[in-house]
């Protein structure tokens, strides 16, 4: 059985999370929205499409967070795919492609150690992601716009944050 969205919907719904992956995925969601940058990102989407995301990715262990003394300070989704995608593969619920060679990099909050991190812990999970195609979504005055990466933003990222671990 391939995970819908929309199972996972129901799930939250009826409550079907045990009670500690409840807590961690209100603590996920609660992030997002605590700061204005932060509920900047997915301003368009109400509360329960947050959630259902939230829950999708973890699910689908496509999700990576951060937490420094017990608060979460980083959070990171993304997709794999065999094309790019747009921003309605995103809104359709569009599933990973289990044997794709690009990466949707798509709803990241952190900055410093938490970001170095998180992108560590994405090279151990998808050891691909350092030959694949990198992509992303910027919001821009008109409309969300297809962003192209290269390799050089992982390594970007781990030689500033390097000297805070």
């Amino acid at each position: 059985m391939e995970l819908e969205a929309g199972h996972v919907a129901q799930w939250l719904k009826e409550g079907e999370f045990p009670p500690s992956t409840q807590f961690l995925l209100d603590q996920l969601y609660e992030f997002t929205t605590s700061t204005e940058e932060n509920a900047y990102v997915l301003e368009h989407f109400e509360p329960d499409v947050i959630k259902t995301l939230i829950a999708y990715h973890y699910l689908k262990r496509t999700l990576i967070y951060h937490t420094t003394e017990g608060e979460v300070d980083g959070l990171f989704m993304w997709y794999r795919c065999d094309e790019d995608w747009t921003w309605e593969d995103i809104v359709n619920w569009t599933p990973d492609s289990k044997t794709g060679n690009r990466y949707f990099l798509a709803f990241l909050w952190a900055k410093g150690p938490a970001l170095r991190r998180m992108t560590l812990e994405l090279i151990n999970r998808q050891p691909e992601v350092i030959r694949g195609k990198l992509f992303g979504c910027r919001e821009r005055h008109d409309g969300p716009q297809l962003i192209r990466y290269d390799q050089r933003l992982l390594v970007k990222i781990l030689q500033s944050n390097e000297r805070e671990r």
